[in-house]
């Protein structure tokens, strides 16, 4: 087979675009991972390892998001700023359908405390990474119920980080002072570091014992149960329950469409004048991504030499970007590197 191109020009494809690829898992194709009897009642897409000592070599298909990842990334380059912040990478704990994309400048030396706290041997709640490892643990008990709620939520939160990064551009370009940089990236971190740990908490307590719990504490919890055709299919006898119990939620608001746990509102208002920007105009960017189920035991070294590396890719891509095209801020390059076993 021909070897794929390093670079595929295109136009009008922004960061979300690239979050969607990293997370797919073949959903509404002939290869949707959701389906059939292995996916269990509530559909969902992880296949985990079998035996070490496995005689047959044999092995479930495997999505581009798999729930062995320990991070995903895409580099940002846009030609048509400075690079200190042009530059941009999207940064990801966990398995991608599960986790936020946070971004931070590549001309921010540091990493924010919420990325950069992880160890795989202790659970820290200062970071991302055990945060998504929770909440895609609870996911595997009703997968079709709170993959919509935790899509909601990656929706609502990435957007507002979008919001921050037009706020940083500005501030940069008004001081050429990158304190004003690191001060949006790291108070945006801790916003969505307080912000998700509670959303893990809200769904610990809507969807706890098989039940699910409406938007309000008095509300009485409904029953869950199980889809009838899956019942069939693994052979019950007994006669079947009246109703069906779908794969779709019932009518009750999303998390993410809720006002805010009272514990922790303050910690939510910390970057909230800068969510009210609006984003700069007409842009368009360069981006790259890679995603590497890697293993270890402490992240910031890991982690350093991904923000180096993406930042080489993004600064590349930029370069390219001037050359090629005379800083047309309408194209984007998508740089990709295979996946690194663990």
């Amino acid at each position: 087979d021909a070897t794929y191109p390093p670079w595929v020009p295109c136009s009008g494809v922004v960061p979300n675009d690239v979050f969607r690829v990293h997370r797919d898992y073949y959903k509404g194709t002939p290869y949707d991972l959701t389906q059939g009897l292995i996916a269990g009642p509530w559909g969902t897409p992880n296949r985990y390892l079998l035996a070490d000592k496995n005689p047959l070599g044999a092995a479930f298909e495997r999505p581009i998001s798999i729930y062995r990842t320990v991070f995903s990334y895409v580099a940002q380059a846009r030609g048509f700023l400075p690079d200190e912040v042009g530059a941009t990478l999207w940064y990801g704990p966990h398995t991608a359908h599960g986790t936020l994309y946070t971004p931070i400048a590549v001309g921010v030396t540091d990493v924010p405390p919420a990325l950069g706290n992880f160890a795989l041997d202790k659970l820290d709640r200062s970071g991302f990474f055990w945060a998504f490892v929770a909440i895609q643990s609870l996911a595997e008990a009703r997968f079709a119920w709170i993959s919509s709620e935790v899509e909601a939520m990656q929706e609502l939160l990435e957007k507002g980080s979008m919001e921050v990064q037009a706020a940083a551009d500005r501030a940069y370009l008004k001081s050429k002072d990158i304190k004003d940089v690191k001060k949006a990236y790291f108070d945006n971190a801790a916003y969505l570091n307080a912000r998700i740990w509670a959303f893990f908490d809200q769904l610990v307590m809507r969807y706890a014992d098989g039940f699910i719990r409406g938007d309000k504490p008095s509300t009485s919890p409904g029953i869950l149960g199980y889809p009838k055709a899956w019942l069939a299919g693994v052979g019950y006898t007994e006669e079947l329950p009246p109703e069906e119990t779908g794969l779709t939620a019932p009518p009750t608001p999303l998390i993410a469409q809720m006002p805010e746990p009272d514990y922790v509102k303050a910690q939510l208002s910390v970057v909230a004048d800068q969510r009210e920007a609006p984003q700069l105009q007409g842009a368009r960017v360069d981006a790259g991504a890679a995603n590497s189920p890697a293993t270890g035991s402490s992240l910031p070294a890991l982690l350093c030499g991904i923000v180096i590396g993406a930042a080489a890719t993004a600064l590349v891509a930029a370069a390219y970007v001037r050359k090629q095209v005379s800083m047309r801020p309408d194209h984007l390059y998508a740089f990709w590197e295979p996946a690194v076993e663990a």
